[in-house]
């Protein structure tokens, strides 16, 4: 079974010198699971705590929120859309945002902590808003100071949002580089920056680092990257380190971890036979998102990037492992010693 771009969207040995490399399996463990008693799993977001947000199906689509041990899963929907609610994003306090439902009456929607609350989140100039009806707006993710970015719907065409941690202000934005303006938003950072991607005018996407003054963006693709369907950035953590997917000649996606620096790790989730599509990176490394397989989709989360034992840095380990600050280890060496004293 494949997977398409759009389904993510609507329902889901190391060679620097060429700026990729492959991921062995090794480095990372990877955890897969599914809603209980549900199907089609997504997995979208992680916060530092390991909590882990998403959507699945039973009779509808529901949002989810995974327990760090990943022993409970509590389902929620939005008020009155019992069976229409996608999570897409969670923040270190535990505010989920997302959309409700994900068709010609969209609306994104903010979560509180404590699951009591929803507010709706709508993008005054995006077209369903201001028309009572049709496509309109998804919130994607949102940060430790409330800041929220996704992505609305007008004119035919798509443009990221950015909107205050006060809810007050929502600044639209597009890729200089797209064209017609097809700009989606998926993640933010601390500090701002916010990553997601675009359309080109032949019909390509392509990903994208937006600063957190929004003065520049940094356009960027896998290597590896073959076709139309191109590249898709997904998630950010305060480091830096953006994830997303790529497709391949054959269609299929395949996960990528983009370091500061601009080279590409890409991995796959042992378990994928139709693609593996990372979408959320905690401030620890951790990375989740959804494989695909003759059953469907699937959940996955991922170790950290950050080491917690030495044996983590042998084998070149160490070339795919980080420090919590996002910086990168000289060697073997290097790497024992932050383990050891955390310098």
């Amino acid at each position: 079974m494949r997977v398409s771009n759009w389904f993510i969207r609507v329902v889901v040995l190391v060679t620097f010198t060429v700026g990729v490399s492959s991921l062995k399996a090794q480095q990372y463990t990877f955890t897969n699971f599914d809603y209980p008693g549900g199907s089609n799993t997504a997995a979208y977001g992680i916060n530092i705590s390991g909590q882990v947000t998403g959507y699945y199906y039973n009779g509808g689509w529901h949002g989810f929120l995974r327990s760090s041990d990943g022993s409970t899963f509590t389902s929620f929907d939005y008020p009155g859309n019992v069976g229409s609610t996608f999570a897409h994003g969670i923040n270190d306090s535990g505010q989920i945002v997302g959309s409700y439902p994900f068709d010609a009456a969209g609306s994104g929607f903010l979560r509180s902590s404590d699951g009591s609350t929803f507010t709706s989140v709508n993008d005054p100039s995006a077209f369903g808003f201001s028309n009572g009806g049709g496509f309109g707006t998804v919130a994607h993710a949102i940060n430790n100071s409330g800041q929220i970015t996704g992505f609305y719907y007008t004119d035919n065409n798509f443009h990221g949002f950015l909107l205050s941690s006060n809810g007050s202000t929502f600044t639209t934005f597009d890729d200089p580089s797209s064209a017609p303006m097809q700009t989606v938003a998926d993640g933010i950072n601390a500090s701002g920056e916010i990553t997601g991607s675009y359309y080109d005018a032949s019909g390509t996407l392509h990903g994208y680092l937006r600063s957190s003054d929004g003065s520049t963006f940094t356009n960027f693709d896998d290597p590896s990257a073959a076709g139309p369907e191109g590249t898709t950035a997904w998630g950010i953590n305060d480091s830096g380190l953006i994830v997303g997917y790529y497709f391949d000649a054959s269609g299929i996606g395949h996960g990528f971890l983009r370091n500061g620096d601009g080279t590409f790790i890409n991995f796959d989730d042992p378990s994928a036979t139709g693609g593996t599509y990372p979408i959320g990176i905690n401030d620890s490394g951790q990375i989740v998102g959804i494989y695909v397989d003759s059953g469907g989709t699937h959940g996955f989360v991922t170790s950290s990037l950050v080491p917690t034992n030495k044996d983590q840095c042998k084998n070149n380990g160490w070339m795919t492992l980080y420090r919590a600050d996002g910086s990168s280890f000289k060697n073997q060496g290097d790497c024992i010693q932050y383990v050891n004293t955390g310098k």
